[in-house]
């Protein structure tokens, strides 16, 4: 059903909100880890200034501020979806809470996590960014984890506050975004959580920088639940992906303004003002580059893996794709080394 990934595959970055902007994320991520201490990138950048603002290249500081306004429109974006949407019906579209193959693979990887975390903290500290309802954030509890959650959604956390009632303080919920809270946060976590979360963010690499700053030094990251680079899929995995939405999604109703949308989008055309387009961020544009994250990891001083599996909303598809061995979304276990 899955299998693990060379983490030392190029670094590249999945498609970022428009092609003006592409050459100055995938270079963004390598000043990142020069700046976080690993060595620079194949490119031969500069570390990115560590003064104010204003010692920044003048283009990149523009194209930072562009990535920020994107990063805002999809957190909007998410958190009128999220308000608006109960819990039944989201469940029926996040196949990592429905099917049993990967509740089952979520839980083991969560196990692995703070398992390995308790090698060095009776009581390990997690920062769970977009924590949702709680799919991630339960079981980390389970195993006697202390976890601070976040999400922009206030619906979704008064559903988790009331979910996880019993484990008293040890949850504590903050709602607001995601970027804000790595930025601003000096107390350190033994763990950084993003359980189907990366795909919302458009600027994930930014936002694993930043959250790495916050780790303890023999700190965890653990991803889950994201699409894999479409571009990277094979001709077969590919359109076997695509049959086996379309075969669900023509059941949701939306379906000729959902088409309208597809081709759209197609034509490399995405509205700034669309909740369609921006919830899912990279589920709608090109994925999210497991490469980029793995190398990114890795010139960070973390020990990579990455875990690939096969995911999709219909059952029937979900089980003939993981016999068929097909691949299409991904985890990352990540601990520092050192």
């Amino acid at each position: 059903m899955l299998r693990e990934l060379d983490a030392l595959a190029s670094p590249r970055i999945a498609s970022p909100p428009g092609p003006e902007l592409a050459g100055e994320v995938s270079k963004r991520s390598e000043i990142l880890g020069s700046r976080q201490g690993g060595s620079q990138g194949e490119g031969g950048n500069e570390p990115l200034p560590s003064g104010p603002a204003e010692c920044m290249p003048e283009q990149l500081l523009l194209n930072c501020r562009a990535m920020r306004k994107h990063d805002l429109a999809a957190a909007r974006a998410n958190e009128a979806f999220h308000d608006a949407i109960d819990s039944g019906t989201y469940a029926a579209g996040a196949p990592h809470l429905v099917h049993p193959s990967l509740v089952v693979l979520h839980r083991r990887l969560i196990e692995d996590t703070i398992l390995e975390a308790r090698r060095h903290a009776a009581e390990p500290t997690v920062l769970e960014l977009g924590a949702g309802d709680g799919s991630a954030t339960r079981p980390m509890l389970e195993l006697g984890a202390r976890v601070t959650a976040i999400d922009v959604s206030q619906r979704m956390l008064e559903r988790l506050g009331r979910s996880c009632a019993d484990f008293g303080d040890r949850l504590e919920l903050e709602c607001a975004l995601a970027q804000e809270v790595v930025a601003r946060r000096t107390r350190r976590f033994d763990i950084v959580v993003a359980s189907s979360f990366l795909h919302h963010v458009p600027d994930y690499i930014a936002l694993i920088s930043d959250a790495v700053g916050l780790m303890e030094p023999r700190g965890q990251f653990f991803s889950f639940q994201d699409p894999m680079r479409y571009d990277g899929l094979g001709r077969f995995g590919s359109a076997f992906s695509r049959v086996a939405y379309l075969s669900w999604r023509v059941r949701r109703g939306d379906v000729l303004a959902g088409l309208l949308r597809r081709l759209r989008r197609s034509r490399g055309v995405y509205l700034a003002d669309s909740v369609h387009d921006n919830t899912e961020y990279h589920v709608t544009r090109n994925g999210v580059d497991q490469h980029a994250i793995a190398a990114h990891l890795q010139r960070m001083g973390f020990e990579c893996r990455v875990v690939r599996y096969f995911n999709t909303q219909s059952a029937a598809f979900q089980r003939l794709g993981e016999a068929l061995g097909v691949e299409n979304t991904f985890a990352v276990l990540a601990r520092r080394t050192g």
